[in-house]
Protein backbone atom coordinates (compact mmCIF):
# COMPACT_ATOMS: atom_id res chain seq x y z
CA UNK A 1 0.00 0.00 0.00
CA UNK A 2 1.32 3.46 -0.92
CA UNK A 3 -0.13 4.70 2.35
CA UNK A 4 2.30 2.55 4.32
CA UNK A 5 5.23 3.78 2.22
CA UNK A 6 4.27 7.39 2.82
CA UNK A 7 3.88 6.78 6.55
CA UNK A 8 7.16 4.89 6.71
CA UNK A 9 8.92 7.72 4.88
CA UNK A 10 7.69 10.10 7.54
CA UNK A 11 9.09 7.89 10.28
CA UNK A 12 12.40 7.42 8.48
CA UNK A 13 12.86 11.18 8.11
CA UNK A 14 16.21 12.43 9.30
CA UNK A 15 15.62 14.05 12.69
CA UNK A 16 19.12 15.41 12.76
CA UNK A 17 18.44 17.18 9.47
CA UNK A 18 15.31 18.68 10.93
CA UNK A 19 17.25 19.97 13.89
CA UNK A 20 19.92 21.50 11.64
CA UNK A 21 17.42 23.27 9.40
CA UNK A 22 14.73 24.24 11.88
CA UNK A 23 14.59 27.57 13.67
CA UNK A 24 13.04 25.79 16.66
CA UNK A 25 14.11 22.10 16.65
CA UNK A 26 11.89 21.24 19.63
CA UNK A 27 8.76 22.38 17.82
CA UNK A 28 9.87 20.59 14.64
CA UNK A 29 10.31 17.32 16.54
CA UNK A 30 6.80 17.64 17.98
CA UNK A 31 5.39 18.42 14.52
CA UNK A 32 7.25 15.45 13.06
CA UNK A 33 5.77 13.06 15.59
CA UNK A 34 2.31 14.58 15.24
CA UNK A 35 2.48 14.02 11.49
CA UNK A 36 3.71 10.45 12.01
CA UNK A 37 0.83 9.72 14.39
CA UNK A 38 -1.66 11.10 11.87
CA UNK A 39 -0.19 8.85 9.18
CA UNK A 40 -0.41 5.92 11.59
CA UNK A 41 -4.08 6.65 12.30
CA UNK A 42 -4.76 6.81 8.55
CA UNK A 43 -2.91 3.53 8.03
CA UNK A 44 -4.95 1.89 10.79
CA UNK A 45 -8.18 3.02 9.14
CA UNK A 46 -7.00 1.55 5.83
CA UNK A 47 -6.15 -1.77 7.52
CA UNK A 48 -9.53 -1.87 9.26
CA UNK A 49 -11.25 -1.27 5.92
CA UNK A 50 -9.19 -4.06 4.33
CA UNK A 51 -10.10 -6.41 7.18
CA UNK A 52 -13.80 -5.53 6.83
CA UNK A 53 -13.66 -6.13 3.07
CA UNK A 54 -11.95 -9.48 3.58
CA UNK A 55 -14.56 -10.45 6.15
CA UNK A 56 -17.34 -9.64 3.69
CA UNK A 57 -15.76 -11.86 1.04
CA UNK A 58 -15.29 -14.60 3.60
CA UNK A 59 -18.95 -14.40 4.60
CA UNK A 60 -20.04 -14.60 0.96
CA UNK A 61 -17.82 -17.62 0.38
CA UNK A 62 -19.27 -19.30 3.43
CA UNK A 63 -22.81 -18.43 2.38
CA UNK A 64 -22.33 -19.76 -1.15
CA UNK A 65 -20.80 -22.96 0.23
CA UNK A 66 -23.73 -23.43 2.58
CA UNK A 67 -26.22 -22.83 -0.26
CA UNK A 68 -24.44 -25.35 -2.47
CA UNK A 69 -24.59 -27.91 0.33
CA UNK A 70 -28.24 -27.08 0.99
CA UNK A 71 -29.29 -27.63 -2.63
CA UNK A 72 -27.27 -30.82 -2.78
CA UNK A 73 -29.33 -32.19 0.10
CA UNK A 74 -32.51 -31.02 -1.58
CA UNK A 75 -31.58 -32.88 -4.75
CA UNK A 76 -31.01 -36.07 -2.76
CA UNK A 77 -34.42 -35.72 -1.10
CA UNK A 78 -36.10 -35.27 -4.48
CA UNK A 79 -34.40 -38.38 -5.88
CA UNK A 80 -35.58 -40.41 -2.90
CA UNK A 81 -39.11 -39.30 -3.66
CA UNK A 82 -38.75 -40.02 -7.35
CA UNK A 83 -38.90 -36.34 -8.22
CA UNK A 84 -36.20 -36.17 -10.77
CA UNK A 85 -37.53 -32.86 -12.04
CA UNK A 86 -37.05 -31.25 -8.63
CA UNK A 87 -33.73 -33.03 -8.22
CA UNK A 88 -32.50 -31.50 -11.51
CA UNK A 89 -33.56 -28.03 -10.50
CA UNK A 90 -31.92 -28.46 -7.08
CA UNK A 91 -28.70 -29.69 -8.68
CA UNK A 92 -28.75 -26.60 -10.96
CA UNK A 93 -28.87 -24.35 -7.90
CA UNK A 94 -26.13 -26.38 -6.31
CA UNK A 95 -23.89 -25.88 -9.35
CA UNK A 96 -24.62 -22.15 -9.47
CA UNK A 97 -23.68 -21.62 -5.84
CA UNK A 98 -20.68 -23.89 -6.20
CA UNK A 99 -19.39 -21.77 -9.07
CA UNK A 100 -19.93 -18.58 -7.10
CA UNK A 101 -18.14 -20.14 -4.17
CA UNK A 102 -15.17 -21.16 -6.34
CA UNK A 103 -14.90 -17.74 -7.98
CA UNK A 104 -14.50 -16.06 -4.60
CA UNK A 105 -11.84 -18.39 -3.20
CA UNK A 106 -8.90 -16.73 -4.99
CA UNK A 107 -9.99 -13.17 -4.11
CA UNK A 108 -10.52 -14.28 -0.51
CA UNK A 109 -7.05 -15.79 -0.33
CA UNK A 110 -5.48 -12.66 -1.80
CA UNK A 111 -7.47 -10.41 0.54
CA UNK A 112 -6.49 -12.39 3.61
CA UNK A 113 -2.85 -12.38 2.54
CA UNK A 114 -2.93 -8.60 2.04
CA UNK A 115 -4.54 -8.11 5.43
CA UNK A 116 -1.84 -10.15 7.17
CA UNK A 117 0.89 -8.21 5.39
CA UNK A 118 -0.80 -4.92 6.27
CA UNK A 119 -1.02 -5.95 9.92
CA UNK A 120 2.68 -6.76 9.97
CA UNK A 121 3.64 -3.47 8.35
CA UNK A 122 1.32 -1.62 10.70
CA UNK A 123 3.06 -3.23 13.67
CA UNK A 124 6.44 -2.17 12.27
CA UNK A 125 5.20 1.37 11.78
CA UNK A 126 3.86 1.54 15.33
CA UNK A 127 7.22 0.27 16.62
CA UNK A 128 9.14 2.91 14.66
CA UNK A 129 6.89 5.67 15.93
CA UNK A 130 7.32 4.38 19.47
CA UNK A 131 11.09 4.47 19.01
CA UNK A 132 10.81 8.01 17.68
CA UNK A 133 8.70 8.95 20.71
CA UNK A 134 11.41 7.56 22.97
CA UNK A 135 14.07 9.54 21.13
CA UNK A 136 12.06 12.75 21.34
CA UNK A 137 13.01 13.45 24.96
CA UNK A 138 16.69 12.87 24.23
CA UNK A 139 16.67 14.98 21.05
CA UNK A 140 14.77 17.84 22.66
CA UNK A 141 17.21 17.83 25.58
CA UNK A 142 20.16 17.87 23.18
CA UNK A 143 18.53 20.68 21.24
CA UNK A 144 18.13 22.73 24.44
CA UNK A 145 21.77 22.17 25.39
CA UNK A 146 22.96 23.12 21.90
CA UNK A 147 20.74 26.21 21.90
CA UNK A 148 22.07 27.29 25.31
CA UNK A 149 25.66 26.70 24.24
CA UNK A 150 25.16 28.78 21.10
CA UNK A 151 23.60 31.57 23.15
CA UNK A 152 26.52 31.58 25.59
CA UNK A 153 29.06 31.55 22.75
CA UNK A 154 27.35 34.46 21.01
CA UNK A 155 27.15 36.34 24.30
CA UNK A 156 30.85 35.87 25.01
CA UNK A 157 31.75 36.87 21.47
CA UNK A 158 29.61 39.99 21.90
CA UNK A 159 31.40 40.89 25.11
CA UNK A 160 34.80 40.59 23.42
CA UNK A 161 33.68 42.85 20.60
CA UNK A 162 31.54 45.35 22.49
CA UNK A 163 33.68 45.85 25.60
CA UNK A 164 37.26 47.04 26.03
CA UNK A 165 38.45 43.62 27.09
CA UNK A 166 39.84 42.93 23.68
CA UNK A 167 41.98 46.15 23.88
CA UNK A 168 43.38 45.50 27.35
CA UNK A 169 46.61 44.10 25.95
CA UNK A 170 47.23 47.20 23.84
CA UNK A 171 46.34 49.45 26.75
CA UNK A 172 48.84 47.65 28.98
CA UNK A 173 51.59 48.16 26.40
CA UNK A 174 50.71 51.84 26.21
CA UNK A 175 50.92 52.17 30.01
CA UNK A 176 54.31 50.47 29.97
CA UNK A 177 55.57 52.94 27.36
CA UNK A 178 54.26 55.84 29.43
CA UNK A 179 55.99 54.43 32.52
CA UNK A 180 59.26 54.09 30.59
CA UNK A 181 59.00 57.65 29.30
CA UNK A 182 58.33 58.93 32.82
CA UNK A 183 61.33 57.00 34.17
CA UNK A 184 63.55 58.41 31.42
CA UNK A 185 62.35 61.96 32.10
CA UNK A 186 63.01 61.52 35.81
CA UNK A 187 66.50 60.19 35.12
CA UNK A 188 67.28 63.11 32.85
CA UNK A 189 66.05 65.56 35.49
CA UNK A 190 68.30 63.94 38.08
CA UNK A 191 71.27 64.21 35.72
CA UNK A 192 70.53 67.87 35.12
CA UNK A 193 70.34 68.55 38.86
CA UNK A 194 73.64 66.75 39.40
CA UNK A 195 75.37 68.74 36.66
CA UNK A 196 74.14 72.06 38.11
CA UNK A 197 75.42 71.11 41.53
CA UNK A 198 78.91 70.25 40.19
CA UNK A 199 79.04 73.55 38.37
CA UNK A 200 78.28 75.41 41.60
CA UNK A 201 81.09 73.64 43.40
CA UNK A 202 83.43 74.36 40.48
CA UNK A 203 82.65 78.03 40.71
CA UNK A 204 83.52 78.01 44.38
CA UNK A 205 87.05 76.86 43.51
CA UNK A 206 87.63 79.47 40.80
CA UNK A 207 88.65 83.18 41.33
CA UNK A 208 87.97 86.05 39.04
CA UNK A 209 90.44 87.09 36.30
CA UNK A 210 91.16 90.31 38.23
CA UNK A 211 92.12 88.42 41.39
CA UNK A 212 94.43 86.16 39.44
CA UNK A 213 96.17 89.19 37.76
CA UNK A 214 96.72 90.91 41.13
CA UNK A 215 98.29 87.79 42.55
CA UNK A 216 100.58 87.48 39.52
CA UNK A 217 101.87 91.13 39.85
CA UNK A 218 102.43 90.69 43.55
CA UNK A 219 104.48 87.59 42.87
CA UNK A 220 106.57 89.45 40.27
CA UNK A 221 107.10 92.44 42.53
CA UNK A 222 105.07 94.74 40.39
CA UNK A 223 102.29 95.30 42.80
Amino acid sequence: MSLFKRAADVVRANLAGLIDNAEDPEKMIDLFLEDAREQLAEAKRAVHEAIASSKEIEQQVQEYGEQAEHWGKRAAEAVLKDRDDLASRALGEKQRYTQLHQKLLDPLETSQKNVEQAKGRLDELEQKIEEAENRRTELKARARVAKAEMKVSKGLAGIDKASGLGDMGRMEEKVKRMEAQAAAASEMADEEKKSSLEEEFAKLGQGSVGDELANLKKKLGKG
